[in-house]
């Protein structure tokens, strides 16, 4: 079951279908609670669907060693664009302190 579930969820990756995909690898994960191509296709999923936090937490769930060239290539990117993302956020909150502390 776990080969079809994960064939399942690429297929459906590519086919856009992310929620499906999901839940393809969730039924993977639930069989197979290690299986790294299920949180990889999983984060994937996640990604896809502009959750790029739920993305970077599945991809810390695959141990550094196990972790391919694509695998590394694509949590480089999450965590580019996570830390770039919480930078626009800290500018958000720095101009709205700024502002409100210089009306007082």
């Amino acid at each position: 079951m776990v080969p079809l579930h994960l064939n399942l969820a690429a297929s459906q990756l590519e086919l856009n279908d992310y929620k499906m995909a999901l839940k393809n690898c969730n039924r993977v994960l639930e069989l197979d609670p290690n299986n790294d191509k299920a949180k990889y296709r999983s984060a994937k999923a996640y990604w896809k669907q502009g959750l790029g936090q739920q993305a970077h937490e599945m991809l810390l769930l695959i141990k550094t060693q196990d972790r391919t060239s694509d695998v590394r290539s694509f949590a480089d990117e999450v965590e580019k664009h996570l830390k770039k993302e919480a930078g626009k956020e800290r500018e958000i909150y720095q101009k709205m302190f700024a502002e409100k502390g210089g009306g007082e």
